[in-house]
């Protein structure tokens, strides 16, 4: 479907039909351009590209599209695929496009497919139709999410890699220079905590005798004056002791 179209410019139509038998065709299958001309009050065709039975391919997919340029503006032009008489045929990926050539097909920017993929101008969802509706994966120029109801749990953006829950590394390692933010308990596996648990007992056993210790302080430097006044004592004395022997 292509709106607004001035005069002199190229448009093609283009679609892929597949025909399981042709032998129930009457006649032929037709790739109609139609539109209404700008001001007018009914739809006309502007050009048709029409494949006979005896040149219809049957059990492969086959493209078949038509060029035209207009020689007047038109409002719109929308492609009408059509089988004359009798005959059965399937037909994907129909397009209008500007140019004499037919490109790949490609959806449109807002298009939504089965309530599962949506693709527009803020990037590409996934959705599950078996989750809810706050749960999928996003693509847009800012990075690439994950959310789960709502939540992000895994991203990637300019700021690095992000995510929220239990991370496992089946093989290699994740070096410690990436681990950024708080790390609890919660976020550690059971050796560690069983480590940090054990280590916080033993802290808390010092702890409680450390009131002891500064008790046994006190005493011992309350003696330290009078072992300093004997050692005085001794250091006096030591000459007399020293004659006496002699």
């Amino acid at each position: 479907f292509a709106e607004n179209i001035p005069k002199g410019k190229t448009y093609t139509a283009s679609l892929w039909y597949y025909i399981a038998d042709k032998s129930t065709f009457d006649s032929k299958f037709v790739l109609e351009l139609k539109g209404k001309k700008t001001g007018a009050t009914s739809e006309t065709s502007i050009a048709a590209a029409t494949v006979g039975t005896s040149n219809l391919v049957q059990g492969a997919w086959t493209r078949i599209t038509v060029t035209i340029t207009t020689n007047e503006a038109w409002q719109y032009l929308y492609i009408f695929p059509w089988v004359h008489k009798n005959g059965t045929v399937w037909i994907t990926e129909l397009q209008v496009e500007e140019g004499p050539l037919a490109t790949l097909w490609t959806p449109h920017p807002y298009e939504t497919y089965d309530g599962i993929t949506q693709i527009s101008k803020d990037g590409v969802k996934v959705y599950h139709n078996s989750i809810d509706s706050n749960s999928y994966t996003h693509m847009s120029p800012s990075g690439f999410y994950i959310k789960n109801k709502g939540t992000d749990i895994f991203k990637v953006d300019t700021n690095g890699l992000y995510f929220k829950g239990k991370a496992e590394i089946t093989s290699g390692s994740m070096p410690s220079s990436l681990l950024t933010g708080t790390i609890d308990n919660a976020r550690l596996n059971s050796s560690i905590i069983n480590g940090a648990t054990n280590g916080t007992s033993a802290k808390s056993t010092l702890d409680s005798k450390a009131g002891g210790w500064d008790s046994t302080k006190l005493t011992v430097d309350n003696k330290a004056p009078g072992w300093d006044s004997t050692k005085s004592t001794v250091g006096s004395n030591k000459t007399n002791w020293s004659n006496a022997w002699y």
